[in-house]
């Protein structure tokens, strides 16, 4: 599937000239690919002493495009001057090319109707305690790492791992294919592990926006939740962030905190209806004229927006728990990229090779998922049945004034 002229072309600095060389951009790729699919636990200098650099690896040599009959050789600092020589812009033209690819193969449709944002933690293994600590004049201590890019961190609580580490954390734009519940990697964004997470939300949305990928709604965890940074994307983007609803946020008044039920008043019986977003909030309305306070009653109310119920789609819409619950399946993203694609332990020495390392195994996981060669039969499928579009379209036809 991938093609070495288009890589060349991708990769290629600036005054390459092809001419007298027997090392391509391409070959590098492939080198990495492989390394990423197959030696993950193999250290870069032992992969290329043992693996690639033998004349009797023919399989291996054959995948990276290597001649069969001629030692040309790949050193593990060649690998090494690539990787760091891989400017921001070149990953994000690999991430395209692969997104091309996917759409490409039919494995999922664009535009994307639902996608998920989450990051994982990453630790550095060539910083396990800080090389000095400065006491700042208010008491403050910072702390200096042998990396300087990375930073101590809090991880989710883990069984069989500390509270805080030392190293990166992972965010990463997620496609859901609502058919199959399939999952596959679009955009990574790494940054210091002490760093909070709804900071790179904007930044992953004008991203893709930036690619050309069109985006309906993106399920998030509590860490994205900020009402008027999601309303901000919605409004330069026309994204609609869904998150789980904060349980220090209490219902506003007249309204019910287990079924959600919107009530004009403490003495009404009958539940208002959903009729549509507004500008500052959400609209309900009531239609019941047999109720006693319906001649003094104004029938209607607006319910500004939270980070509780009333989110850019309140919960009042059925599939909103829906593609709550959909995000759950971004937990075997991230292991997969970590355990089979060998991001896990981290190996190299600066935020930008990390971002590197992720670009290719994000590379690997989609080519995987493209050709299926790993993929385990199911005796009976059962495809999760979500109406996403569907309700996406009818909160946007009920909007007011829409």
């Amino acid at each position: 599937m991938l093609d070495d002229r288009v890589l060349n072309e991708l990769l290629a600095p600036e005054g390459f000239t092809p001419c007298m060389r027997d090392i391509y951009p391409c070959h590098y790729v492939r080198a990495e690919l492989l390394k990423a699919l197959r030696y993950t636990g193999m250290s870069y200098r032992a992969y290329c002493k043992d693996v690639i650099n033998r004349l009797d690896s023919k399989r291996q040599r054959a995948f990276i495009h290597l001649p069969l009959h001629k030692r040309i050789e790949i050193d593990h600092t060649q690998l090494c001057h690539f990787r760091r020589g891989l400017s921001t812009t070149q990953m994000v033209n690999l991430t395209v090319y692969m997104m091309h690819l996917l759409v490409k193969s039919g494995m999922i449709s664009h535009p994307f109707r639902i996608c998920g944002i989450d990051s994982t933690d990453l630790a550095a293994i060539t910083c396990p305690r800080p090389l000095a600590t400065v006491t700042l004049p208010k008491g403050k201590k910072v702390r200096i790492y042998a990396e300087l890019d990375a930073d101590c961190g809090k991880r989710r609580k883990k069984r069989d791992k500390s509270e805080y580490f030392v190293g990166y954390r992972l965010h990463t734009l997620v496609a859901f294919d609502a058919r199959t519940g399939a999952h596959y990697p679009l955009v990574n964004l790494m940054a210091p592990a002490n760093h909070h997470d709804n900071l790179f939300l904007p930044q992953l949305v004008a991203f893709a926006h930036a690619m050309g990928l069109r985006i309906d709604i993106i399920t998030a965890d509590e860490g994205y939740i900020d009402p008027e940074q999601n309303e901000e994307i919605n409004k330069n983007y026309g994204v609609r962030v869904i998150a789980p609803a904060s349980e220090k946020v209490n219902p506003p008044e007249h309204v019910d905190a287990e079924s959600g039920a919107v009530y004009m008043s403490g003495s009404c019986e009958t539940a208002m209806r959903y009729l549509g977003r507004t500008e500052t909030g959400h609209e309900f309305g009531c239609n019941d004229q047999a109720c006693f306070h319906a001649p003094n009653c104004p029938q209607c109310r607006e319910i500004p927006l939270d980070s509780g119920m009333f989110g850019q789609i309140p919960d009042q819409i059925e599939q909103v728990n829906d593609v709550r619950d959909i995000r759950k399946n971004m937990e075997r993203c991230f292991n997969l990229a970590k355990h089979r694609e060998g991001l896990e332990p981290l190996r190299v020495k600066s935020q930008h090779a990390a971002m590197a390392a992720a670009t290719f195994a994000q590379m690997a996981t989609l080519l995987l998922e493209i050709v299926g060669t790993r993929r385990t039969p199911k005796k009976e499928e059962k495809p999760i049945q979500l109406k996403v579009a569907v309700a996406f379209r009818r909160a946007r036809a009920s909007e007011v004034g829409g």
